[in-house]
């Protein structure tokens, strides 16, 4: 099985998914026709067109399944001029033409575009509507398209449980500038020196005006890195701000003097609470936590279902610690430490102890979990051991726990 999904949270790109398998089956594949992809639970991951199947001795099949992006690629709309038109209906009207179902969200609903577009697929048309708007589209976790806004708000917290090999953090090389060009365009008939479009039978001379914005965090005599965004003819007045402020989230580090970050990371999705365009909050290893948007995931299907996950528009803040200090006649033996995101529940298996004090060593911890919320402060919890062997007198006593009632602490031995 391979499924490696993306999403460009930015819009500015489309990507085509897709999954492929080898399977055992004497079924009838039809290519054209959906397959859809469940894991062990019986959860739906995607539900794509079949688009080859290869049929090889014993019964063994190759099947290649794409996303319905592709069939946005196969046909080509005419050039239009888009003034203040619902963008919800513009994209609607886009996946009616194909007859192919898709959810919209909400927040897209009165969103306008305006503007010049040219000849281009139906893909092309739907990710210049999104880049203009500041939605994104994704193609699995659900049975049709959906298109949406990043939600900036929401964050979800991975424990360290769900995190299995140490997170990794990449840097690129600064982004010292955007630049974009902001277009207008008035009905009329243009002179020899306009630049101009024609859609159908009406010319409109086109004006621009480039807007650009500059990396504050910079060192200085850093050499030029300027991203360019120059023909994309949705980009107007009105929005222009906004998608250079979008594109700053995913070019600068916003937060510190640092280059972008890239994160990676390995975790447990089994029910797939964490998808693609999500904020994710991930424990690093060594005190931080670093919170950004999922922008891909490459998945592996067993008894949990385990996704490789690249984050973006990191943001490193510092974690709240948990200390466990396991004590005995007041008496601080050792102490562990833990990391937590703040305002977290969390519940803590006390380890075993095996260390002298005193010439006496300490066996049992009396509480089995510690258990409780960090807010925004370090914590201390204090958990109370047991005797298992006591030096006295050049006498060793071996002392074993036979039973112990967490509620009051009382241990019985023999």
């Amino acid at each position: 099985m391979r499924f490696s999904p993306a999403v460009d949270i930015t819009g500015n790109q489309l990507p085509i998914n897709e999954f492929s398998a080898d399977i055992i089956t004497d079924d009838k594949i039809t290519v054209g026709k959906y397959a859809e992809l469940y894991d062990e639970k019986g959860m739906l991951w995607a539900r794509y067109r079949v688009t080859s199947s290869n049929q090889y001795p014993l019964g063994i099949r190759t099947v290649r399944c794409q996303s319905d992006v592709y069939i946005l690629e196969r046909r080509t709309l005419s050039a239009m001029m888009y003034s203040d038109d619902d963008a919800y209906s513009a994209i609607s009207g886009i996946f009616s033409r194909f007859h192919l179902d898709v959810s919209i969200s909400d927040n897209i609903r009165g969103l306008t575009i305006s503007g010049y577009v040219p000849e281009q697929t139906a893909r092309e048309r739907i990710q210049w509507i999104c880049f203009a708007i500041g939605a994104y589209v994704r193609t699995f976790f659900a049975p049709v398209t959906v298109i949406d806004i990043i939600d900036e708000g929401n964050v979800t917290y991975l424990q360290d449980d769900r995190v299995f090999l140490r997170p990794q953090l990449s840097y690129s090389d600064y982004v010292t500038s955007i630049r974009a060009i902001a277009y207008e365009y008035n009905e009329g008939t243009p002179e020899t020196t306009d630049k101009w479009v024609q859609v159908a039978d009406r010319y409109y001379i086109q004006h621009t005006r480039e807007v650009t914005l500059n990396n504050p965090n910079v060192p200085a005599n850093t050499p030029e890195n300027v991203i360019d965004i120059t023909k994309l003819t949705l980009i107007n007045d009105n929005n222009v701000s906004d998608i250079l402020s979008k594109l700053a989230d995913e070019y600068f580090n916003q937060n510190s003097n640092l280059p972008p970050q890239k994160l990676t990371a390995n975790i447990i999705n089994t029910n797939a609470d964490v998808q693609p365009a999500d904020k994710v909050g991930i424990l690093n290893g060594i005190g931080d936590i670093v919170t950004g948007y999922v922008k891909s995931m490459q998945f592996t299907f067993g008894k949990a279902a385990k996704a490789k996950i690249t984050m973006t528009q990191n943001v490193l803040t510092d974690a709240i610690r948990l200390y466990i200090r396991y004590v005995y006649d007041d008496n601080e033996l050792t102490r562990e430490v833990y990391y937590f995101p703040p305002d977290t529940a969390y519940e803590v298996q006390s380890k075993y102890i095996d260390i002298t004090n005193r010439t006496r060593r300490i066996y049992l911890p009396l509480r089995a979990t510690v258990e409780g919320v960090i807010t925004d402060t370090d914590k201390t919890e204090n958990v109370d051991t047991d005797i298992a062997l006591e030096l006295a007198d050049n006498i060793l006593s071996v002392y074993s726990v036979d039973s112990a009632d967490l509620q009051s602490e009382v241990v019985v031995i023999g």
